[in-house]
């Protein structure tokens, strides 16, 4: 299956080997020379103005957390760096892969998320999402990534996708997720709607990056109407590129959500622009909404908004029976919190809520 280039490699991260350095300034290159001098690691200068250390792998750990320690955040980040293979000499078509020194640290000191991208240790927990006038029935589930560690412990989705972003292994995480949650919807027979989640900024290219995703959930015989892709992004976000991906899926015939509605970026000119088939109000908008009438007075406004645009609308996070009372009172579609299910993997099902 084809797909985009910048989704699909996992890059290697040697343990030993050639590390060059470009010091940003004379006061660096004198601290990277100390350093090197406390490790005992011989440094060279090749033609390339670069200092050339051949690191052996009992010494490469405590050498970058060395100079993670040793220079300034803003040296580190100044500090270009390239780590090659041992053995091999650096060579002209090298260059493009010269990258922050900062951020061949941080790709090392979270390799272990490379480690699971390469072996596939991730499961989805899937939480129910029930329809408001009837709770007992599950309209679909969220598929929620979880990774495994080599230990067996489960990873939860915010420190996996802060150890891809340092690492620069955002859009292959992204993809990894969008293809296990496909395959576990096949896998568990799920015949409700179910919602994936997606950041903008993991798509490289629009149509380049969603056609394997695309081309898996229709060789998979997932019938496209219940896939829901849901937007994760928290940051801002180019709402003409944003447009692109959505375009992408509703060609392929998903529906689309807007997840965290009333916190981040989102916004009701995101609404216009996007034109959902359904929005989920954030959780900090339905804690403790029974005792906050400024919240009351906010969610009230947005679910009368969606209603007018018919835009289905999700109340998430719901803990307590009070606010359950209360987005029922009030009209929501749809909702899911701790209080019906907790993810859980295989799909749980719902206790009935009066």
């Amino acid at each position: 299956m084809k797909g985009c280039s910048a989704c699909e490699t996992i890059p290697a991260l040697p343990m030993h080997g050639s590390l060059y350095l470009w010091p940003a300034t004379p006061s660096v290159l004198g601290k990277i020379l100390k350093a090197a001098n406390n490790l005992q690691i011989e440094v060279m200068e090749p033609e390339s103005n670069a200092l050339r250390c051949d690191v052996p792998a009992d010494r490469m750990e405590g050498a970058l957390a060395m100079l993670a320690s040793t220079l300034l955040p803003e040296e580190r980040d100044a500090t270009k760096a390239l780590l090659m293979p041992a053995g091999r000499e650096l060579g002209f078509a090298d260059f493009p892969r010269v990258a922050p020194l900062d951020q061949l640290i941080r790709m090392h000191q979270s390799r272990w998320i490379s480690d699971l991208l390469a072996e596939h240790r991730f499961e989805i927990h899937f939480q129910p999402i029930v329809e408001v006038q009837n709770p007992s029935h599950i309209f679909g589930y969220e598929c929620l990534l979880r990774g495994r560690s080599t230990e067996g412990g489960l990873i939860g989705p915010t420190e996996l996708f802060k150890a891809a972003k340092q690492s620069g292994l955002l859009f292959q995480l992204d993809l990894a997720a969008r293809r296990k949650a496909a395959t576990s919807i096949v896998e568990y027979e799920l015949k409700v709607p179910a919602t994936i989640n997606f950041t903008p900024t993991s798509i490289y290219d629009p149509v380049t990056c969603l056609h394997s995703t695309v081309s898996a959930i229709r060789e998979l015989g997932i019938d496209p109407r219940l896939v829901i892709f849901e937007v994760i992004e928290t940051e801002q976000v180019d709402d003409v590129r944003l447009r692109d991906i959505l375009t992408v899926y509703r060609a392929a015939g998903f529906q689309v959500a807007i997840d965290d509605f009333g916190a981040g970026y989102s916004s009701l000119q995101l609404l216009d622009a996007l034109r959902p088939d359904f929005i989920k109000l954030d959780m900090a908008l339905i804690r403790g909404i029974d005792n906050d009438p400024y919240k009351a007075g906010i969610v009230r406004g947005l679910l009368e908004f969606a209603r007018k645009a018919s835009i289905k609308t999700i109340t998430e996070g719901i803990q307590t029976k009070a606010e359950w009372d209360w987005v029922r009172a009030n009209g929501a579609d749809l909702a899911q919190g701790f209080y019906f299910a907790r993810p859980d993997n295989p799909p749980p099902t719902v206790v009935p809520i009066s």
